[in-house]
């Protein structure tokens, strides 16, 4: 990621460091220590609503873009072909509190076991393939882009493994449960020695960043990111308000942000680089005007299709006047 973006940035250079997980992503955003990260979708999906191994919602981390799928792959010692064959064995399950791990409960979930029912094996995916090779586990949870190193260098070692395909039911049960899998499924000849296609489920890879705004300079900054910081949260919410309404009428939202360029109709925002408050504030201004303007239109349509959506809109477009009132305001 650093040579793609490197030549791209011209006021600063990503400096890029390995970490523990994506929970540990989570927190150096929350933290101020990373301003972008990679990390599962899921993972985020965990973070925004307190669940799983975070106490309390961790909104500071925002999706930007889905750069791959990372599949949830089982790999096993010959013989081992089947997910409820894992009942009592020693299963790696990835490094503790990282998104393996979740992916891996959810798998033995929705086949009726839980981490009692298997001897849980805490390990990164290079030193599970070697776990696996010199026999100190039976089977192992890899999530990443498929083909993927670790299970590629078990493949051609010579050892007896196999590499566990899940069944439609199961896979139907955990899209059900956590929207944020997906099915994939993997070719033979994905990996030497598997000749058959295995059934997998599979989370997006999301770049994150820190909501912070960074270009913003001058004497009034500390007010106006103190302004800005709420606005940023109400938007946000009508987008998960838009989003869920779409699906509730049987549509598909796609937030990703290459699509959202691809499709909006309003203009894109002026202020470019580091620059002054009040030009700043003067660009979002006129910025919220055109997308109120087409919030307006959109109005007018549902009105006769849908009053709820409708409705929906209007409260939307309420929101977004009362703020541009205070840009307003901040600069009289």
């Amino acid at each position: 990621m650093m040579n793609v973006l490197n030549p791209l940035l011209t006021l600063t250079e990503l400096n890029v460091t390995s970490t523990g997980a994506s929970k540990d992503n989570v927190e150096g955003i929350t933290d101020d220590e990373y301003g972008l990260a990679i990390l599962q979708s899921d993972v985020l999906t965990y973070a925004h609503e307190g669940t799983n191994v975070f106490t309390a919602p961790e909104t500071d981390a925002l999706w930007v873009a889905g750069l791959y799928n990372e599949t949830v792959q089982i790999t096993a010692k010959g013989g081992i072909t089947s997910v409820d064959q894992l009942k009592g064995k020693a299963v790696c399950v990835g490094d503790q509190g990282s998104g393996t791990e979740f992916n891996a409960y959810q798998v033995l979930e929705a086949y009726g076991m839980t981490a009692d029912d298997i001897e849980v094996v805490h390990a990164n995916f290079g030193e599970a393939s070697e776990m696996l090779k010199n026999g100190q586990i039976d089977a192992a949870f890899t999530v990443a882009g498929a083909p993927t190193t670790a299970i590629t260098e078990l493949a051609t070692s010579g050892m007896d493994f196999s590499l566990v395909s899940l069944d439609q039911e199961h896979v139907d049960i955990l899209r059900n449960k956590y929207p944020f899998l997906v099915q994939e499924n993997l070719p033979a000849g994905t990996y030497e020695g598997v000749d058959t296609e295995t059934i997998c489920v599979a989370v997006e890879a999301a770049l994150v960043l820190k909501h912070a705004h960074w270009n913003v300079t001058g004497p009034n900054f500390i007010a106006v990111h103190e302004m800005l910081d709420p606005e940023v949260e109400a938007v946000l919410a009508q987008a998960d308000e838009t989003a869920e309404r779409i699906a509730t009428l049987g549509g598909t939202p796609d937030g990703r942000a290459d699509a959202i360029v691809r499709n909006r109709t309003w203009k894109s925002f002026d202020a470019e680089g580091r620059v002054g408050t009040e030009e700043y504030l003067k660009a979002l201004i006129e910025y919220y005007d055109a997308f109120i303007a087409d919030d307006r239109k959109a109005i007018a349509e549902l009105d006769e299709l849908d009053v709820i959506s409708s409705n929906i809109i209007q409260d939307h477009v309420q929101e977004l006047e009362k703020f541009q009132w205070f840009m307003r305001s901040h600069l009289a």
